[in-house]
Order: C-alpha cells, then structure tokens, then sequence
C-alpha cells in the first residue's frame, strides 16, 4: 500500500541534528548532504511510484524518496550494495536525514 512520506519535513526534536553544537549544525547545513537533501530528496515525486504498490490494505511502504535517494547516492559514488548499506547505516550525518523519522532498517542479505 503506497503512503507519501511527509516525516522527514518536520524535524525531530532529539534528533541526530539537534544534539550537535549550533557551529556544527550550521556547518551541516552548509554541507553537499544537506543540500542533496533539499534539492533532490525533497524533490522526489513518490506518487510517480504510487503504481507500483498495492491497491489493497498491506504493509506500509518503506519511503520512495529515501529508496531512490540512496540509489542516486550509490551511483554517484560508485558504491556497491554493501557500502550503500554501510554509509546509510553508519555515516550519521549523510543518514540523519534516511533514519531519523523514517525508521529505515537496511540489511545485507
């Protein structure tokens, strides 16, 4: 069942970000991750993806916008899977923005 995902747009309080000194949080948004959060993550269409999920009551979708973020990332880096999983998992400040409100659990199988 297809869900938008409007979580990431209101920041939480005991986040990642607010528990960083104010000059490390102006230098993160500063940075080339913030920006990609605000120009493309925020930019992603999910309801472009809305065909792909079932019409029928079903487990929630894992967020589009942060699944086709992490492609774009993957690609631009010229990472595999494995180190996709690793910096969406344990790159804190790149992840703040896939794992704060989203509760994206990626897994290596």
């Amino acid at each position: 069942m297809f869900r938008k995902n409007t979580n990431h747009s209101q920041g939480n309080l005991f986040g990642f970000i607010n528990t960083l000194p104010s000059r490390q949080q102006k230098l993160l948004m500063a940075s080339e991750e913030y920006k990609f959060y605000e120009i493309i993550f925020c930019s992603i269409n999910e309801e472009d993806f809305s065909v792909l999920f079932s019409e029928t009551d079903s487990r929630p979708n894992a967020p589009v916008n942060a699944l086709v973020s992490a492609l774009i990332l993957m690609n631009k880096y010229s990472w595999s899977y494995e180190e996709l999983f690793k910096n969406i998992n344990f790159n804190l400040p790149a992840a703040s923005r896939f794992t704060d409100q989203n509760s994206i659990e990626i897994k290596i199988t």
